[in-house]
Parts: C-alpha cells; sequence; structure tokens
C-alpha cells in the first residue's frame, strides 16, 4: 500500500501544476479531466474483473 500512496501522491503532483481540468494535457490530446476520467473508468473495470473472480471462487456477491 504504500507504494500506491507514493503513487497517488505523485499523480496529485502533476495534476496540481495545472491551473484547471480543463487545461490541455502534455501533447495536447486530450484535457486533463479527460484523462482523470479514463483513469477512473480503468479502475472501475479492472475492480470489476475482481468481483467477478470472487464471486467464482466463493460465491459471495457485492452490491
Amino acid at each position: 500500500m504504500a507504494r500506491w500512496h507514493e503513487e497517488c501522491a505523485a499523480a496529485d503532483a502533476v495534476i496540481a501544476r495545472y491551473g484547471d481540468l480543463s487545461d490541455l494535457a502534455p501533447a495536447g490530446r486530450g484535457t486533463v479531466r479527460a484523462y482523470l476520467l479514463k483513469v477512473l473508468q480503468e479502475y472501475a473495470r479492472h475492480n470489476g474483473h475482481a468481483d467477478i473472480i470472487r464471486e467464482r471462487i466463493d460465491g459471495r456477491r457485492g452490491e
């Protein structure tokens, strides 16, 4: 968990460099907001995968 907290702090530092989430991210390929939404979508997708695996192992269902 310590490594994850370090990564979060590093990401927070990068995000803090921008004045607004509507600012363009590096290389102008999207806004900071769009990149953050992509990360959230990836977390949600992988959390869903973990739920499916757990359900197959122990039969518990999450809400």
